[in-house]
């Protein structure tokens, strides 16, 4: 086994204690399968099998194809980017999943990403995330938001977007399952108002926390962790889709049970029973976690998202110990993650030392006035009446008005 990867801040004692080391295992797992399903997003399984044949996919060093070359070698991809989103959301808060400052960071993110990092603005936008953030109420009302998005698409958009980015909150109070629930679906419906969301977002939070509460330790025990967050999930579905579901998440170990979730069916890729019904079949696998995810990932279609979830489940489930450190050591990012996660830990009381919270909120509302002052208007960013709304939008023509008259005299 390869050396350790340390976390700066942790020593190999904190790592003894198998909650935390489960913690990690899911925070890390989940950037694992990210960065490695990258490899393959969007492509079909046979485009897959033509580039690598009966080889593994190897990590960092990927074939580059047009989409994943616009990321660095071993970094992960927007589903990790908003779960950090949601952890720093908890950090500045002191531990409340606010909906409304998770929208305003995920908003910032769109247009900036992370800065620090070298970003430019938020890649891998999904289209149903893309709607929502743009919506005039998204500030205001996230989840009036969300719900308006998903009636104009004729309440038929059941995306992963909110899957993804979900492991985190089965982490945070993992010993309240009350709480986890709450949390998640607080958070879920930010951006994602369909039941399929909702309950595939609880499905793999409610596996998590019992994980993490040190369930999962047999095979008699992973099968009653799935069945308590599948017996969860269902009631969050109309009877018409409880079928479908059941049948996603009730996948065991086989590589069959894997090509039924057909994970590359063209125009269904992002169909979050596929990335949640990924998690659940990499929970039973009895391969290593690079042999687990080299099998999902061949498979092809949404395989950064798959990747993401099955790899924070998997990690739940054997800890940070026992992922590939020369994967983790790959991540160029690493470091910057390792602050947070460290903070993290301080705020769940597993480790002394006080929260270094690193607030953006400054950066956060520049970046949301910019944008108002180009929406002619039309963006809500605070509580407002009728007609304090229209006044808004007067003093935009007006400001639009007088920049358009400067550009012509300065032309003339």
């Amino acid at each position: 086994m390869a050396a350790l990867c340390a976390i700066k801040g942790l020593d190999n004692s904190h790592l003894d204690n198998p909650i935390i080391n489960n913690i990690l295992g899911c925070i890390y797992g989940n950037c694992l399968g990210d960065a490695y399903g990258l490899a393959t997003e969007f492509e079909d399984k046979a485009e897959v099998t033509a580039a690598y044949g009966p080889h593994a996919v190897p990590f960092p060093n990927y074939r580059r194809t047009g989409h994943n070359m616009r990321w660095k070698r071993g970094d992960w991809t927007d589903d990790s980017d908003q779960m950090i989103l949601i952890l720093e959301t908890l950090l500045q808060t002191g531990g409340i999943p606010d909906e409304k400052l998770f929208a305003r960071k995920l908003l910032s993110w769109v247009y900036r990403g992370f800065p620090e990092l070298g970003d430019f603005g938020g890649m891998g936008l999904g289209a149903t995330v893309a709607k929502v953030v743009h919506h005039k109420k998204f500030l205001v009302d996230p989840h009036r938001a969300s719900e308006e998005v998903w009636e104009k698409l004729n309440r038929n958009a059941a995306a992963n977007g909110a899957v993804m980015r979900t492991s985190i909150l089965g982490v945070f109070q993992f010993d309240d399952l009350a709480k986890v629930k709450e949390n998640t679906i607080r958070i879920c419906r930010v951006t994602h108002h369909d039941p399929r969301c909702i309950a595939s977002c609880v499905a793999v939070t409610r596996a998590i926390a019992l994980l993490l509460a040190g369930k999962g330790k047999t095979e008699e025990e992973l099968q009653e962790v799935r069945k308590n967050a599948v017996q969860e999930a269902l009631q969050y579905l109309p009877a018409e889709q409880r079928e479908d579901f059941e049948l996603h998440m009730m996948a065991d170990a086989s590589e069959e049970s894997l090509y039924k979730l057909k994970l590359d069916e063209a125009r269904a890729i992002g169909y979050t029973l596929k990335c949640a019904g990924s998690g659940f079949w990499g929970l039973f696998s009895r391969r290593s976690f690079k042999d687990t995810m080299n099998l999902l990932i061949k498979e092809g279609g949404d395989a950064d998202t798959n990747g993401a979830v099955c790899g924070a489940m998997i990690g739940a489930k054997i800890g940070y110990k026992n992922l590939p450190q020369d994967w983790i050591a790959a991540m160029p990012n690493k470091p910057w993650l390792d602050a947070k996660v460290i903070n993290f830990l301080r705020l769940m009381k597993l480790i002394p030392g006080e929260v270094q919270v690193e607030k953006r909120e400054e950066e956060e509302r520049k970046i949301i006035f910019e944008l108002e002052s180009e929406s002619s208007g039309e963006l809500i960013c605070e509580e407002e009446s009728e007609e304090e709304a229209e006044q808004k939008k007067k003093q935009h023509k007006e400001r639009k008005k007088g920049r358009e008259e400067k550009k012509r005299k300065k032309n003339q």
